[in-house]
């Protein structure tokens, strides 16, 4: 009983994904892709994506937050 409350409280203490999909979804990149081929999709995407090159301001921010999510999972 106690085990499966802490696993819930564990579950509900995870920050919710901004954007709805997975930060590997954003990128591009196949779940199990590591680290270097996600930042190698996160840098390709930013830069066609970035506002300063007319980009889209909350695609970038989708963009930037699953490379954020990735890196604090690895």
């Amino acid at each position: 009983g106690d085990m499966m409350e802490a696993a819930f409280r564990g579950y509900a203490a995870l920050p919710e994904r901004a954007s709805g999909r997975a930060w590997w979804d954003v990128l591009g990149v196949p779940i199990n892709a590591s680290k270097e081929q996600a930042r190698d999709a996160y840098r390709a995407l930013a830069k066609q994506h970035h506002p300063d090159v007319g980009g889209n301001a909350e695609l970038f921010r989708e963009i930037s937050e699953a490379w954020a999510q990735c890196e604090s999972q690895q």
